[in-house]
């Protein structure tokens, strides 16, 4: 019985032209977001030697322009000097203070708001006090952001999830170039790569699914065949369960399809360039970051969807925690982000700093996503008992 239900599950996605347009726009984001070298030199850092021969075949016009782009794509890395933190933010904050305007995020979205004089005065305060010409701890320069992200309402470049944006200086080629080897070498370059592969498509996977998921336990009641359901002695939980598995291994389908394709363009760049890569970098990260994420988007929507009756409410709410979890691209590893976002490719000893609070958060999400199933059974079982028929929970 319960393969029959997975199989008609199964089906009713291959039939349903939601299911394509979720795989459609997947895609779409993958192929706009996601970028591919063409050989190892696209990925190596250049010596000046060769950026300068690279530069002199150009046209005249464009010499300048590129030079100066080529020799500032080493990279950054997070400030920990700090006299050169002091200087970086005293010049952010010197800037909004003549503009009046700071930016802060609420729910994902910038918003630009005007500086009340309150405020205005607060900002000079702060510059005060971490003027380069003093000399302060890194703890008394911490605690002065906070304190100004607070009187901003939150969500602005001095508090904890947004500065390392400012507090970031350029790499030298040296640095560059050994940072380059080590992704050679232990993350076989697609374990990088692979990393910002998932966090691209964890956006993708916190917000399209919803999408579906609200109607999942909905769709019966609104066709009638709830009642034809309900009259069954197919148990609560051996229903939801098949439709949530249903809807967890139809909805990797683009996401595992992504990953083979951007395997096999980096397999291609190894056979070309004698490389060694990690064929199942791409697929690991897809089980362990992308997977809890759809597992929470899918069964916050059923339950939702048993409460409400109404997909649109659960749409909204969804819609709020995704604004809520996106906007750190890197760094931001709370209980309260269901989405992991790791928009850079750091090497594995960068990484290995994040590792376990990205651990810690993916099984957290995985276990409260059984949780809420489980409670979305309960509910639902209560939901047939309230029309007369016997609860058959197990």
């Amino acid at each position: 019985m319960w393969w029959q239900l997975f199989c008609k599950e199964m089906k009713y996605y291959l039939k349903s032209i939601t299911y394509y347009i979720f795989i459609v726009a997947v895609v779409i984001f993958y192929s706009s977001q996601m970028t591919f070298p063409k050989s190892i030199d696209d990925i190596k850092p250049l010596t000046k030697e060769e950026i300068a021969e690279k530069v002199s075949k150009m046209p005249a016009e464009q010499r300048e322009y590129t030079k100066a782009r080529l020799e500032h794509t080493y990279g950054t890395k997070p400030m920990t000097d700090i006299k050169m933190k002091q200087k970086a933010m005293y010049n952010y904050m010197d800037m909004n203070l003549e503009e009046k305007v700071v930016v802060v995020y609420k729910f994902g979205f910038a918003k630009r708001i005007k500086l009340s004089d309150k405020q205005g005065n607060a900002f000079k305060a702060a510059m005060e006090s971490i003027s380069p010409e003093k000399q302060i701890s890194n703890e008394e320069f911490i605690n002065t952001l906070n304190d100004l992200d607070k009187i901003l309402g939150g969500g602005s470049y001095y508090g904890e999830e947004l500065r390392g944006s400012i507090l970031k200086t350029s790499i030298t080629y040296e640095e560059a170039l050994a940072d380059f080897n080590i992704k050679l070498k232990e993350d076989k370059i697609t374990n990088a790569e692979g990393r910002v592969f998932a966090d691209y498509m964890g956006i993708t996977a916190g917000i399209f699914p919803m999408f579906i998921a609200a109607f999942i336990l909905i769709r019966d009641l609104k066709s009638g065949a709830q009642e034809v359901i309900f009259s069954k002695k197919t148990s609560s939980l051996k229903y939801v369960l098949t439709k949530y598995l249903a809807a967890i291994v139809s909805l990797m389908v683009p996401y595992v399809f992504t990953a083979t394709h951007g395997t096999l363009t980096y397999g291609r760049l190894a056979a070309n360039s004698g490389i060694s890569i990690d064929y199942f970098a791409f697929y690991k990260y897809v089980l362990l970051w992308i997977v809890p994420t759809l597992m929470f988007v899918i069964a916050l929507g059923m339950l939702f969807g048993v409460i409400f009756k109404k997909p649109i409410a659960a749409i909204i709410i969804q819609f709020l925690l995704w604004c809520s979890s996106i906007p750190n691209l890197y760094g931001s590893y709370g209980l309260d982000k269901y989405i992991i976002r790791f928009n850079s490719s750091v090497n594995n000893v960068e990484y290995m700093k994040w590792a376990n609070s990205i651990q810690v958060n993916r099984t957290f999400y995985f276990l409260l996503s059984l949780v809420i199933i489980f409670i979305a059974v309960f509910l639902y079982d209560r939901r047939r008992g309230s029309i007369g028929e016997k609860f058959s929970l197990l």
